[in-house]
């Protein structure tokens, strides 16, 4: 008797066990934007931003593309960060967006969060730059923070991201490319810039 009722507890657990997966797989295929919220409530901060990928490939809405970028800057995901940055920079409304962020009190998740004070555009635009350094793609990298950064040189701007990424990862020729490089950008009479260009040059002579 006790057999019996082990094997039939065992099947119940067993069909409800398919019955979850079965859920699971119509819902992610169906809904990634209900998966996308659910992973995200469960931190699982890597599946979220790929569902959220997934939800902009079906409505190329923006606000779902920042989002995966989001994630995967939270995750130092290199490859998404690259291709989903590219992504997102290159569609139409990217300024509109960025510029609705930066009027919005809570712009980002709290984990990157204090990494947006200087404008949720230079953000992405330092998270990109750092994922470049990271893949190998030094001289892009630098040539495109101090690009984006400009000649006002913003506050916490893409190349001061670089910048620290460049030292927390102790790349010193990098280091003295990268001061070269600001030495020589529009930028270099600018105060801040004239800060990381000193920070670049002392840790790269060390």
């Amino acid at each position: 008797m006790k057999k019996l009722v082990l094997k039939t507890a065992l099947i119940t657990f067993g069909a409800a066990l398919v019955l979850v997966a079965l859920v699971f797989i119509i819902v992610s295929s169906s809904s990634p934007v209900a998966m996308m919220n659910l992973t995200a409530s469960m931190g699982m901060d890597g599946a979220s931003g790929d569902y959220a990928y997934t939800a902009y490939e079906r409505t190329e809405e923006i606000s779902y593309l920042a989002y995966s970028c989001e994630m995967a800057a939270i995750r130092k995901e290199d490859a998404a960060i690259v291709s989903r940055c590219e992504t997102l920079f290159e569609h139409e409304k990217f300024a509109e967006y960025c510029a609705k962020k930066d009027g919005e009190p809570d712009r980002a998740p709290e984990e990157i969060s204090q990494y947006v004070s200087g404008g949720y555009a230079q953000f992405l635009y330092g998270q990109y730059a750092c994922a470049l350094l990271r893949t190998g793609e030094a001289e892009k990298a630098a040539d495109f923070a101090i690009e984006a950064a400009g000649e006002s040189f913003p506050e916490n701007n893409a190349a001061i991201a670089l910048a620290i990424e460049a030292h927390s990862l102790e790349k010193k020729d990098f280091c003295k490319l990268y001061a070269e490089k600001l030495r020589a950008c529009s930028a270099n009479e600018n105060e801040r810039c004239k800060d990381i260009i000193k920070i670049l040059e002392d840790f790269a002579n060390e």
